[in-house]
C-alpha cells in the first residue's frame, strides 16, 4: 500500500516492494518485527527497507537480521541511518548478509555483468571507533565494502554489503587500531557473534546485545506475543 510506505520497486527494473519508514519514531523492535513478518507472510519480496531516523537500537537490528536470513531473494538496499545502532548492531548486519543460508549476497548475474551487494546506509548512528570495528570484521571477510568506485550493479570487491559513502559514511572515524579477531574462520555464526561481542567490548565499542536464538525460533516465539494488526 503506497500510503503505508510499501511501494512497487520499479526504479531498478526488479520485482518487489520497498518499505519506507523514515522518521517513524519511536519505532519499537516489536512493531518492526510485526511489519517485517507481515511482509514475509505476504510472499512479497522486499527490495528496499528504509528505517532512517526511527530511533532503532541493536535489538531492532536483530529483527532486520532475522528477516534478511529468512528472505530467499536479496534485499537490495537497507537504510538504517540516523538511529542508535552500536558496533554490535553493525556486526550483526554484516554477519547476516555474509552468512545468509542460501548465499544470495552479492546478487550475481554473470551474463549481465552484475555483482551487486546490498547497499547499506549506516551514517549518524552510535558506532564508536568504527574504523577499528570494520578492521575486526574485515579480518574474517565480514566487513562491508567501503569503496567509492563501485556502482549499484557491480561491487569491485564482490562484497555482500556495500557501505554507502565509504568509510566516511559511518562518521566519527578514529585511528586504526591493532586489535585482532582471534576466532577460527570455521566458527559458527553464534560463535563468531560471541567472539565479536568480546572483541568489541575490549574496544569499548559494544553497548548492545545480540540475541542468540536462531531466527526461526525467535520468529515463532515472538509472533504469538505480537498484537493483532489494526
Amino acid at each position: 500500500h503506497r500510503r503505508a510506505g510499501a511501494e512497487e520497486d520499479e526504479a531498478h527494473g526488479t520485482d518487489g516492494i520497498a518499505l519506507e519508514l523514515p522518521g517513524v519514531a519511536p519505532l519499537s523492535e516489536q512493531s518492526l518485527r510485526h511489519l517485517l513478518r507481515a511482509v514475509h507472510s505476504s510472499g512479497a519480496v522486499l527490495k528496499r527497507l528504509c528505517c532512517a531516523g526511527c530511533g532503532l537500537g541493536d535489538a531492532a537490528a536483530g529483527a532486520i537480521v532475522d528477516f534478511v536470513s529468512e528472505q530467499a531473494l536479496p534485499l537490495e538496499e537497507l537504510d538504517v541511518s540516523g538511529n542508535r545502532l552500536t558496533a554490535m548492531g553493525l556486526a550483526q548486519l554484516c554477519i547476516a548478509f555474509e552468512r545468509h543460508p542460501a548465499q544470495i549476497y552479492p546478487r550475481r548475474d554473470a551474463g549481465a555483468g552484475i555483482c551487486a551487494p546490498c547497499r547499506l546506509h549506516a551514517d549518524d548512528n552510535a558506532i564508536d571507533r568504527p574504523l577499528e570495528v570494520l578492521e575486526l570484521l574485515g579480518r574474517h571477510g565480514l566487513g562491508p565494502c567501503p569503496g567509492t568506485g563501485c556502482s549499484r550493479r557491480r561491487c569491485l570487491l564482490g562484497a555482500s554489503l556495500h557501505l554507502v559513502g565509504g568509510l566516511g559514511g559511518l562518521g566519527g572515524l578514529g585511528g586504526l587500531g591493532a586489535a585482532q579477531l582471534a576466532v577460527p574462520a570455521s566458527a559458527s555464526t553464534e560463535g563468531l557473534t560471541d567472539a565479536l561481542r568480546a572483541q568489541l567490548a575490549q574496544l569499548g565499542a559494544d553497548s548492545g546485545a545480540v540475541a542468540r536464538r536462531p531466527a526461526e525460533q525467535r520468529w515463532a516465539a515472538e509472533r504469538s506475543a505480537l498484537p493483532p494488526p489494526p
